[in-house]
Parts: C-alpha cells; sequence; structure tokens
C-alpha cells in the first residue's frame, strides 16, 4: 500500500511538472497569447489579445486541439464570437454589438436554421443548412428589410421556381433552376417594374425565342438561341420603335445581309457578312440619307474600292485597299470638289511623288516618299504657281542645296547640306539687304 502511495505521488509529481506557461507578446511588450503546454502541446485554458491591450479570444485546448466553448472579442472590447469548437450553438455579433449571424454546428459544420443579419440590424438571410450546404427554403432580405430573394436549395444548389427583387419592392427576376441550372421561362425586369428581358433556358444556356425592353416597355430587341448561341433572324429598335439593325445569325456570328438604320428611319450602312466578319459590298449614308461611303471587304479588312463622300454628294476620298492597308493610287478632294492631293500608297505607306494642293486647286507642294518618309525632290509653290522651294531629302533627312525663291521668281536663299546639316550658304538675299543698309553713305567732294 506504501509503495502505491510512493508511485502515485511520483506520477502527478511528474505530470505538473511537466507543464509549461507559455507567454507570446507584441512586438509593443503587450501580452499576445498565454497558456499551458504540456509536451509542447496546448492545453487547458488559453487568452489572446489584441494588439491594443483588449482581450481577443479566449477558449481551451485539450492535446493541442481547441475544445468546448471559445469567445472572440473585436478589439474594441465588443463580443465577436460565441460557439462551441464542434457541435452547438454559433453566435456572431459586429462591433458595433448588432448581431452578425445565429446558427447551430455539427462536427464543425453549419447544420439546421442559420439567420444572418446587416450591420444596421436589419435581417439580411435567413437559410437552412445540412453538412454545411444550404438545403431547404431560404429567405434573403436586403439592408432596408425589403426581401430580395427566395427560393428552396438541395445540397446546396438551386432547385424549382425562385425569385429576386429589388430594394424597392419591384420583382428583379424569376424563373425555375434545376440542378443549379436555369431551365423554362425566367422573367427579368427593369428596377421601375417593367420587364427588361423575357425567354426560356435549358440547362443553363439560353435557349428559344427572346424578348428584350427598355425601361418604357417598348421593344428594344428580339430573336433566338440555341443552345446559348443566337440563331436566325434578329431584329433591335430604337426607343421611338424605329427599327435599329436586323440580319441573321448562325452559331452566334453574322451571316447574310445585314441593314443598320438612323433613328430618322433611313439606313445607316448595309452589307454582307460572313462567319461574323464583314464580307464583299458595304454602302453607308449620312443621317438625312445622302450616300456617305462604299467600301469592300474580304473576312472583315477593307479589300477593294473605298470611296467616301461629303454630305453634298462630292467625293472626299477614293483609293483601294489590300488587307487593310491603303494600296495604289488615293485622291483627296475639298468639300468645293477641289483636288487636295494625290498619290500612292502600298501597304498603307506613301510611296513615290505626291502632289498636294490648296482648297481653290492650285498646286501647292510636290515630294516624294518612300515608306511613308519623305526621299527625293521636294517642289513648294507660290498660289501663281511659281516655285517657292526646291530640295532633296534623303530619308527625311535634307540633302544637296536647297533654294527658296520671292513670287518673282528671284533667288532670295540658297543653302548645301549634308546629311541634314547646312554646310554653306550660297545666297542670302535678306542678309545681303542688311549688311547693304549698314553700309556708310560716300561724302561728296567739295
Amino acid at each position: 500500500m506504501q509503495r502505491l502511495l510512493i508511485f502515485i505521488f511520483l506520477f502527478a509529481s511528474t505530470t505538473i511538472f511537466s507543464q509549461e506557461l507559455l507567454t507570446n507578446k507584441w512586438s509593443s511588450g503587450q501580452k499576445r497569447s498565454e497558456g499551458y503546454a504540456i509536451d509542447g502541446k496546448e492545453t487547458g485554458k488559453w487568452t489572446f489579445w489584441h494588439k491594443n491591450g483588449q482581450k481577443m479570444a479566449e477558449g481551451e485546448y485539450k492535446n493541442g486541439e481547441r475544445t468546448g466553448k471559445w469567445l472572440y472579442w473585436h478589439d474594441n472590447g465588443a463580443l465577436q464570437y460565441d460557439y462551441f469548437e464542434e457541435n452547438g450553438e454559433f453566435k456572431a455579433w459586429y462591433n458595433n454589438g448588432n448581431k452578425e449571424m445565429i446558427g447551430s454546428r455539427k462536427d464543425g459544420k453549419k447544420d439546421g436554421k442559420w439567420t444572418f443579419w446587416y450591420p444596421n440590424g436589419e435581417l439580411m438571410r435567413e437559410c437552412t443548412f445540412v453538412n454545411n450546404e444550404i438545403d431547404g427554403f431560404c429567405v434573403e432580405y436586403h439592408d432596408n428589410g425589403v426581401k430580395s430573394f427566395e427560393g428552396t436549395y438541395s445540397n446546396g444548389k438551386l432547385e424549382g421556381y425562385a425569385k429576386w427583387w429589388f430594394n424597392n419592392e419591384n420583382l428583379e427576376m424569376e424563373g425555375k433552376s434545376i440542378d443549379n441550372l436555369q431551365d423554362s421561362i425566367w422573367i427579368f425586369y427593369h428596377e421601375n417594374g417593367k420587364i427588361a428581358s423575357k425567354g426560356s433556358f435549358k440547362n443553363g444556356e439560353l435557349n428559344g425565342d427572346w424578348k428584350y425592353y427598355y425601361e418604357d416597355g417598348k421593344i428594344w430587341r428580339k430573336g433566338s438561341y440555341r443552345i446559348g448561341s443566337r440563331t436566325g433572324f434578329w431584329e433591335a429598335f430604337y426607343e421611338n420603335g424605329t427599327k435599329q439593325r436586323e440580319g441573321n445569325f448562325s452559331n452566334d456570328l453574322e451571316t447574310g445581309q445585314w441593314v443598320q438604320w438612323y433613328s430618322n428611319g433611313k439606313v445607316q450602312d448595309i452589307g454582307e457578312f460572313k462567319l461574323g466578319l464583314m464580307d464583299g459590298d458595304w454602302k453607308g449614308n449620312y443621317f438625312e440619307g445622302q450616300k456617305k461611303y462604299f467600301a469592300q471587304y474580304t473576312k472583315g479588312l477593307k479589300n477593294g474600292k473605298y470611296t467616301m463622300w461629303f454630305m453634298n454628294g462630292k467625293k472626299k476620298e477614293e483609293g483601294k485597299y489590300s488587307r487593310d492597308m491603303k494600296t495604289g493610287k488615293w485622291t483627296e478632294w475639298s468639300e468645293l470638289g477641289n483636288k487636295l492631293n494625290e498619290g500612292n500608297y502600298s501597304e498603307g505607306k506613301k510611296v513615290g511623288k505626291w502632289t498636294y494642293f490648296d482648297k481653290r486647286g492650285a498646286k501647292m507642294r510636290v515630294q516624294n516618299f518612300v515608306n511613308d518618309k519623305p526621299n527625293g525632290k521636294w517642289i513648294e509653290y507660290y498660289p501663281n504657281g511659281k516655285k517657292a522651294s526646291e530640295g532633296f531629302y534623303n530619308d527625311r533627312i535634307k540633302e544637296g542645296i536647297w533654294t527658296n525663291w520671292d513670287a518673282n521668281g528671284k533667288i532670295v536663299l540658297q543653302v548645301e547640306y549634308r546629311a541634314g546639316q547646312k554646310i554653306k550658304t550660297i545666297v542670302d538675299a535678306a542678309r545681303a539687304r542688311e549688311i547693304e543698309k549698314g553700309k556708310p553713305r560716300t561724302s561728296k567732294p567739295f
């Protein structure tokens, strides 16, 4: 008997002395956590603190695992959580003291009815959970107390008919779901209560006829879907009821002829699509019906003849495109019908001789380009047709002799350049006149 008592005493002493009090601190010296550990594993009551010294959490450990009831606080001292680690009621509060959520847990997962609130105290949601998934009827609310949703879930997935509301109590949308996928007829609403769109879903994809409406209830556009892709004839309208555009889709891509109108009923654009890309001849008009452009496309790129007109019917520019780049001869005109410039492009860049005119049609400048850069002879003209200047560029850099004339044809300046640097002034009439004015008058003899 005495030996047994000695053994019990020694065992108890070993247990007591193997416990170690652990204290962790913030860099400020304030306590961060404190509790006991046995063989490096937390045991018994532990307490945690915020940096400001307010208690953050308190609860029990067993063999390094949290157990039993735990409490948490916000850094302002208000209670944040009150729960049992695995099973039982779970409560939470905002830092203003208002309830955040209340529910029960089983094996650490939501189970049974749960209720959630907004920080202002208004009810947010009431749902039933099974194994941490929403299961059964669920209701949600806006923060002003107006219902925002009601529907039924099965194992976390929406099933059956459900409704959503705006915070002004008007319906937002309603429809049926199967296995969390939209199915059958769905209706969407504008915030003013008018229908925004209506149509069918199949397995979560738009399918069948759909109509879309403006906020005043007038039709906006309508057409059909096939498994999420637009198909067949579609048309759209302006709010005044005038048709805006129409055409066909195939596998969600425009196909065939499409027409677009202005709100006054005049045709804006008309042309063909292939596989969703502009193709063939396209024509466009101004708001009042005057022709605006003619363009040819291949697979969405301008390819072929291109002409644009002013509203007065006179040509604005004309030329050709190749793979969306200007090519060959191009000409631009003023609104009066006078030519403004003319020259050639290659792969979208100016090449060769280009001639420029003023609005009255008088030649203003002739210059040469290589790959969009000035290269070769450059000549400028006065309105009377006489030369104003002449020179030569080599890859955008002045080279050789450059000459300037006055309107009467007299040379007023002539300079020689080499690699863009002025190396010699041959004639400078203005400078010569300044020198002439500065000479002293010759005295007459007595």
